[in-house]
C-alpha cells in the first residue's frame, strides 16, 4: 500500500514540474503587430483579421518618377504628385490587378488626367530617355478605342503645329502615333508611328514605350518583348543626327485615358529613364517575417510546437525557421541561430526567448502568393519545485541543525536555508545556506542567546537556479 501512495505522489510531482500548456498568438487578434515584414504586406483576411502575403509588384517612386499612378483602393492619386485625376474613377478587384485593383472602363466617356506641378508634360519641357508603361486587360478589342492620349500645341514661326501622343486599337493591335513629337531641327511636320502585335480579350498584358536620348531610338515592348521600334531620325534609321522629344510651348491639354475602350488599365507611369526592369509578374518572388522577441518567462520553459494557419497555392511556399535562447542578446544582430522548423512537428526545446522567421515563395508563372493567416506558440513555462516537508530543528552546544524530509521529486538538485530574527524576513548574516542535496544541515556560527526562524526551500539547477516557495517556518528561542 505504501509503494501504490509513493508511486502517485512521485507522478504527481512530476506532473508538477510544468504548469499547463500556454499559448501565444501570433496574427487575428495582435493584427500582426509583433512582427517585422519585409517585401510582405497585410491584406483583409479571416475573420476580420489580416493575413500577410507577397507584396505586389507596385512601382515605387524614385527621383526618376514622373507619373504613378497605380490605380489601387488605397492609393488613387499619382504617387509622384505631379498629376491629378479631374474626372470621377472606377476601380474593379479583377484578378491579376497589381495591388488588388485596376481603373474600369465602360466602353464610354475617358478618364482625365491634368499636371499639377512641375512634369514632362509642362509646356516648353525637352524630354531625355523615357519610359511610358501601363497594363492592359481588354475585355473586347473594339476598333478605333482609345487608350492614350495627349495633346499639345508648339508655335514655330507665328504658326501653331499640334502635337499628340496617342495609342489606339486597331485590328486587334495597339498602335502607337506620335505626331509632331520629336522635334525637327528644321520644324518640319513628322510622324513617328508603331504597332503591337494581336492581343487576345481577358489577358493581361504590359505595355512600355522606351526613348533612349543618346542613340534616338524608340521602342515599343509587350510584355517585356520588342514588338516593333524605330529611330527619330528622318530616315527612321540609326544615325548620328536625331529628334528629341520636346513638348510645345504652348498649351499641353489633358492626358485622356481609355475612351470607347471596354477593360482595365492599371500601373500606369512615366519614368525619366530607361534602366529599370518592368514589373512583369504581380507578386514579389519572396518576402520574409520576422517576430520581435517573445518571451516564454522561465528559463526552464519548453516550447513543444509551433502551428501556423496558411494557405499554399500550387507551387507556392513558407520556410519557417525559430530561434531559441536563454538570453535576449543571443537574438539580436545578423548572428542570430537559426533552427529550420516544419509546421507541426515536435520541438521539446527548452529557453526563455524566442524569435520566429517565415520566409514566403510565390510563383511568379501564375500570379500566386501563400497567405500566412496565424501562429500559434504552444509551450509550457516550468513551475517551481515543491518545498521539503517536516522541518525540524535541534540545538546543541549551540550548534543549530536543521532538518527536513529529502523531497521524492528527482529533479531536486539541492537545499537552501533561511534565517533571520523576525518570522518572514530572513536577513542575518551568512543567511541563506546552501545545504547541497542533503536532508540536514549544521549551523554553527549562531547565537544560542538570540531568536531564530527558520525556514528552507529545494531548487533545480538547470540553466538557472529555480527555488520552490518556503517551507513552513519554525523557529528557535533561547
Amino acid at each position: 500500500m505504501r509503494s501504490i501512495l509513493l508511486s502517485i505522489l512521485l507522478l504527481f510531482l512530476l506532473s508538477g514540474l510544468y504548469g499547463s500548456d500556454q499559448q501565444i498568438f501570433l496574427g487575428e487578434a495582435d493584427l500582426w503587430e509583433n512582427v517585422n515584414l519585409t517585401n510582405l504586406t497585410l491584406i483583409p483576411g479571416k475573420r476580420g483579421y489580416l493575413d500577410i502575403t507577397n507584396q505586389d509588384n507596385t512601382h515605387k517612386p524614385d527621383k526618376h518618377s514622373d507619373m504613378i499612378f497605380p490605380f489601387n483602393s488605397n492609393s488613387l492619386a499619382d504617387e509622384t504628385g505631379h498629376y491629378e485625376l479631374i474626372s470621377p474613377l472606377t476601380l474593379s478587384t479583377q484578378e491579376g490587378s497589381f495591388g488588388g485593383s485596376a481603373a474600369l472602363f465602360a466602353g464610354s466617356e475617358p478618364l482625365l488626367i491634368q499636371k499639377k506641378a512641375s512634369s514632362l508634360f509642362s509646356p516648353s519641357t525637352i524630354w531625355d530617355d523615357f519610359s511610358l508603361e501601363f497594363r492592359l486587360y481588354p475585355a473586347t478589342l473594339k476598333e478605333g478605342s482609345t487608350i492614350f492620349l495627349w495633346k499639345g500645341l508648339q508655335m514655330v514661326d507665328n504658326q501653331l503645329i499640334p502635337q499628340e501622343i496617342r495609342c489606339t486599337v486597331n485590328n486587334r493591335k495597339l498602335v502607337w502615333d506620335f505626331e509632331n513629337f520629336f522635334l525637327y531641327p528644321d520644324s518640319s511636320l513628322n510622324r513617328v508611328t508603331l504597332e503591337g502585335e494581336k492581343l487576345i480579350p481577358r489577358e493581361w498584358t504590359h505595355h512600355q514605350i522606351l526613348f533612349n536620348s543618346e542613340t534616338g531610338l524608340l521602342e515599343y515592348r509587350i510584355d517585356n518583348v520588342p514588338a516593333d521600334s524605330t529611330h527619330t531620325s528622318k530616315s527612321g534609321r540609326e544615325s548620328v543626327e536625331f529628334n528629341i522629344p520636346v513638348i510645345g510651348n504652348q498649351q499641353s491639354f489633358p492626358i485622356e485615358l481609355g475612351e470607347n475602350f471596354t477593360g482595365l488599365i492599371d500601373e500606369l507611369s512615366l519614368t525619366r529613364s530607361i534602366s529599370q526592369q518592368p514589373q512583369l509578374n504581380r507578386y514579389t518572388d519572396s518576402g520574409y517575417m520576422e517576430s520581435k522577441i517573445i518571451d516564454l518567462q522561465s528559463p526552464d520553459s519548453t516550447l513543444f510546437l509551433i502551428e501556423a494557419e496558411q494557405h499554399l497555392p500550387d507551387n507556392t511556399s513558407i520556410v519557417y525557421d525559430f530561434a531559441l535562447a536563454q538570453s535576449k542578446i543571443d537574438l539580436l544582430g545578423p548572428n542570430v541561430k537559426w533552427e529550420n522548423y516544419i509546421v507541426g512537428n515536435p520541438i521539446n526545446r527548452k529557453g526563455r526567448f524566442l524569435k520566429i522567421r517565415a520566409r514566403l515563395f510565390a510563383e511568379p508563372a501564375v500570379d500566386s502568393a501563400p497567405v500566412l493567416s496565424s501562429l500559434t506558440i504552444i509551450y509550457r513555462e516550468a513551475a517551481p519545485p515543491h518545498p521539503p516537508l517536516n522541518v525540524a530543528i535541534t540545538v546543541s552546544d549551540g550548534i543549530f541543525l536543521i532538518s527536513w524530509d529529502k523531497s521524492i521529486d528527482p529533479t531536486i538538485d539541492g537545499y537552501m536555508i533561511y534565517y533571520g530574527d523576525q518570522p518572514g524576513v530572513y536577513f542575518a548574516e551568512g543567511s541563506p545556506v546552501d545545504a547541497g542535496n542533503n536532508s540536514s544541515y549544521l549551523l554553527e556560527k549562531l547565537d544560542k542567546n538570540r531568536r531564530y526562524y527558520f525556514s528552507v526551500t529545494s531548487y533545480r539547477n538547470d540553466d538557472r537556479r529555480i527555488e520552490s516557495r518556503f517551507s513552513r517556518e519554525i523557529s528557535y528561542s533561547p
